[in-house]
């Protein structure tokens, strides 16, 4: 993003992934600062997660179920891989 001819591609590519995966962000928020989290430390990004439900999660082999969020695996794969050939792509453009 940060050569100038490209941001514009790489910003729409990284929207377009994050739309596809909308329940990630809060997933992947929650998972790193978890030890906020599980004492409710009321400076967490997301107020609306409380420690009782780090508790479970589920997974059926395609879907992950966690915090209210689903995250299909497959979807997942599918947008990561868009993404990254955007990346590569315009990369190749830039050598």
């Amino acid at each position: 993003m940060r050569v100038p001819e490209f941001s514009t591609e790489v910003r729409a590519a990284i929207g377009e992934f994050d739309r596809s995966l909308p329940g990630l962000t809060k997933m992947r928020n929650v998972g790193e600062h978890v030890d906020d989290y599980a004492v409710n430390d009321p400076k967490r990004r997301d107020l609306s997660v409380d420690s009782w439900q780090l508790q479970a999660g589920s997974f059926d082999g395609t879907v992950y179920d966690w915090l209210g969020e689903s995250l299909n695996i497959d979807t997942a794969l599918a947008a990561a891989e868009k993404l990254f050939e955007c990346i590569k792509q315009l990369r190749s453009l830039a050598v």
